[in-house]
């Protein structure tokens, strides 16, 4: 089971503060089918000390700040995975997703029905019009399996 804790380790590495010692730094891969999971998640990644981030932009969200500043889905309403190998064909997952209002309850049933934790549920900015909610969510496993069950949610 995992704790707290390697979550915390994960978003460490994920930026760049720590690199696991069981890693190969010369693995492109990071231990991972990298291109499976793209494919599965249907957005190319890029890995940096052995762990995969694949960023996927909500282009069908619209927001804008006071005073009507717009906000892009590149620069804040994206969704962000994190796969880091954990050795023997295992891996762990640390991601978050903006969603509309409407698309919380689904998004979050979809979480749990594909045993994934939900970690976190709040706004990254408050004063967004439309309002925007994240949930941040992790697992453990086969990482094909953690991808599917990604794309299952979204």
């Amino acid at each position: 089971m995992v704790t707290l804790g390697s979550g915390i380790a994960g978003g460490l590495a994920a930026a760049n503060l720590i690199k696991p010692a069981f890693a190969d730094s010369d693995d492109q891969s990071a231990g991972l089918p990298v291109k499976q999971i793209e494919q599965i998640l249907g957005a190319n990644g890029s890995v940096t000390s052995d762990v995969l981030s694949i960023n996927i932009n909500r282009n069908d969200l619209k927001a804008s700040l006071p005073g009507g500043i717009p906000v892009t889905p590149a620069e804040l309403l994206n969704g962000t995975f994190f796969f880091q190998s954990l050795g023997q064909g295992r891996a762990m997952l640390n991601a978050d997703f903006g969603l509309k209002p409407s698309e919380t309850n689904k998004f979050i049933n979809a979480l749990v029905e594909n045993d994934l934790t939900v970690q976190a549920f709040h706004q990254h900015l408050y004063d967004l019009s439309p309002m925007i909610w994240f949930v941040h969510f992790r697992g453990v496993g086969d990482p094909l399996t953690l991808a599917k069950a990604c794309r299952n949610a979204i």
